[in-house]
């Protein structure tokens, strides 16, 4: 029902009908989580100064939120270690996501998500049907 966490959720579905589809092409893909990092997005709920105000307050709230990774460099850790794993040998049902300990050194963990791999094989098809239409759409322009 929220635009955010559903597509959030559909970027989810996609990649485990991906993986699906391509890897006996030799493609894999994979979910990562960055948590929550400062950027032109956040910028956009409240403005830059408030985040720079209550910076410090995060750091004391990674204790019980570590995903309060607030920079592109810790958001960037899960995918940074995903790049060095043998993608063969990784579930494509897990979620890696970037976490920091209180101190700001980042971490990968891992979530499981529950996805149904028929639903991602019809989220699929539909965006292979939307996409067809769109292509007819622009060669009759």
């Amino acid at each position: 029902k929220n635009p955010y966490s559903s597509s959030k959720y559909a970027t989810d579905v996609v990649s485990v009908g991906l993986n699906s589809r391509l890897n006996k092409q030799g493609v894999y893909s994979h979910s990562v989580c960055p948590g929550l990092v400062e950027s032109n997005m956040t910028y956009g709920i409240l403005p830059n100064w408030f985040w720079k105000l209550v910076l410090p307050f995060i750091f004391l709230m990674r204790l019980f939120v570590p995903s309060l990774t607030t920079s592109t460099f810790n958001g960037s850790e899960s995918l940074l270690w995903l790049s060095s794993q043998d993608p063969r040998t990784l579930d494509s049902q897990i979620k890696f996501r970037s976490l920091v300990n209180v101190c700001g050194k980042p971490y990968v963990s891992n979530e499981k998500m529950k996805i149904d791999p028929d639903r991602a094989e019809d989220l699929l098809l539909e965006l292979d049907k939307l996409q067809n239409s769109l292509d007819t759409h622009v060669k009759t322009k």
